[in-house]
């Protein structure tokens, strides 16, 4: 495990002990193209998922600092960057933020995204990468 997956784990061991909220998401499907939006408020720290996909992410308002292994990282709306495979984003939000990720996906619900591209942490990475192995 790196030194930057290992604070990601430290980071949302914390998380789960502070008061959660949920975000105000929307979906939207349209010729194989999903896209996943949410407001995030000011001050909210938050991890998402580990994307099993390459797809892309906007920050259509707002100021976030993303944590990445490369270190932080300060984007101002309008900003979109290439989500690649394995990522799993690290973000606070500055202002009230919107984000959107944009998915090449063939599926018709979020939860069917949701299994299909992306698993929710490091250790069902870990898990998923076996069952692939033992295939």
């Amino acid at each position: 495990m790196s030194n930057y997956t290992d604070k990601v784990k430290r980071l949302e061991e914390h998380l789960k002990a502070q008061p959660q909220e949920g975000l105000d998401n929307f979906h939207h499907f349209d010729h194989g193209v999903y896209q996943r939006g949410g407001t995030v408020k000011a001050g909210t720290v938050a991890t998402g998922a580990v994307h099993l996909s390459r797809g892309s992410l906007v920050l259509a308002k707002g100021s976030m600092a993303f944590y990445t292994p490369s270190g932080v990282v300060v984007r101002d709306a309008p900003w979109c960057e290439v989500t690649e495979p394995l990522t799993k984003r690290v973000m606070y939000a500055i202002t009230d933020c919107v984000l959107i990720a944009i998915l090449e996906t063939e599926e018709i619900t979020p939860e069917d995204v949701e299994l299909a591209h992306t698993v929710k942490d490091y250790g069902m990475l870990e898990r998923y990468v076996h069952e692939l192995e033992g295939e």
